[in-house]
């Protein structure tokens, strides 16, 4: 946590003092803090040293706002948003179960285990058995001059899911789990790592796809996850999901750990994501060409896209994440700020997230993730 800063690199409070020693404690109404550039520097509680360039920001906070931070480096940035996290009281929020579907019990497999499966544009066939087996990944446009790694294409111990199991081969992923094609290999591996170490979790606990995700890497080697980190970074990610802004959604129901449509009455989407596969049966099939329609409350792209403007999210993702976000699950991006919220994920540079999230209401973060997920793919 970040105790004390150097008086030089903040500008007056409300009550007219320079705060030196920075609390939890929680603010009972808005103030402002400048962040600039700082003279006697000293390193802070991340071990960085603020750049002296750094660009002279005004800073708001209260509980349900956080203010843009501006400047030319990641390291400015982050001490900034440590100082508004630290004087921000931190509202607990608890991971609602439409967020995190579970099956209901065991399902009847929706096709027998030698029964012949194809999907429209592939030339392979399978037997029903094979999409239910975790330990090797269902490939259906299978490239003999780019082959998938062995480490993706099959677990290297029984019971284990596969990678390209869960997030399949080329890294499409699906709304339960992260779409990993075109993310930096390094942050692929730093995640795995963190995974390993405990230090990324679900939001709620027990939550099967973090679990597994969890015990595979605990039997992979630090060759087989680089293999597929650079994998996956080289893999162009492609965004499979429609944003609809919407008070009334179709009835729904768990199938396995993402929802999908039921017959019944429409009924009011009350702040939630609800995001379903288009085709129920491609999805089954685990057809990487699978696309999904997320339900998402009125003006909450609108609402996000303000609040990002506050905070800079894609100022930051542009520099540490190659943009990452824009046409992803808006049901994984919101698991991930709850994640961040509740400090299930503590790993590499997560206290920047933390920051950022502290302050917001689920409201505020079903908004900002509708935005993210509307927002157009960079090219």
């Amino acid at each position: 946590m970040l105790t004390a800063v150097p008086s030089a690199n903040l500008g007056n409070n409300d009550s007219g003092t320079v705060p030196k020693i920075l609390t939890n404690a929680p603010v009972s109404k808005a103030k402002r803090v400048r962040y600039g550039p700082a003279t006697n520097q000293s390193a802070d509680s991340t071990g960085d040293t603020p750049n002296r360039d750094c660009i002279p920001v005004q800073v708001r906070y209260s509980v349900g706002y956080t203010g843009r931070i501006h400047g030319p480096s990641g390291k400015c940035r982050m001490k900034a948003l440590l100082l508004v996290s630290a004087l921000v009281s931190v509202a607990s929020v608890a991971a609602p179960d439409w967020l995190y579907p579970q099956p209901a019990g065991p399902r009847e497999p929706s096709m027998a285990d030698d029964a012949p499966v194809t999907v429209p544009g592939s030339t392979v066939t399978l037997r029903g058995r094979d999409l239910r087996t975790a330990e090797r990944a269902v490939d259906w446009f299978p490239d003999p001059a780019a082959p998938v790694p062995a480490f993706i294409r099959e677990s290297g111990k029984p019971g284990d899911y596969a990678c390209g199991f869960c997030h399949l081969p080329h890294g499409d992923g699906r709304p339960e789990n992260a779409a990993l094609a075109g993310l930096n290999a390094d942050y692929i591996i730093a995640q795995t790592e963190a995974f390993r170490g405990g230090e990324r979790r679900g939001a709620s606990p027990g939550w099967l796809p973090s679990e597994a995700m969890r015990t595979t890497v605990m039997h992979a080697s630090r060759d087989d996850i680089a293999a597929a980190g650079a994998w996956f970074s080289r893999q162009p990610f492609v965004s499979r999901v429609k944003l609809v802004e919407t008070a009334m959604v179709p009835a729904t129901a768990p199938m396995g750990y993402i929802l999908a449509v039921r017959p019944g009455a429409a009924e009011p989407i009350a702040g939630r994501i609800i995001e379903v596969p288009d085709d129920p049966s491609a999805f089954e099939r685990r057809d990487p060409r699978s696309t999904f329609t997320a339900y998402v409350p009125p003006g909450s792209i609108a609402r996000g896209r303000a609040l990002a403007a506050e905070t800079g999210c894609l100022d930051c993702h542009a520099e540490m994440l190659n943009r990452w976000g824009p046409g992803r699950s808006p049901s994984y991006i919101l698991r991930q700020l709850l994640a961040f919220k509740a400090r299930s994920r503590t790993g590499p540079r997560a206290n920047i997230m933390q920051a950022v999230v502290d302050p917001l209401t689920i409201d505020q973060m079903v908004d900002a993730a509708a935005w993210l997920a509307a927002e157009p793919v960079a090219k």
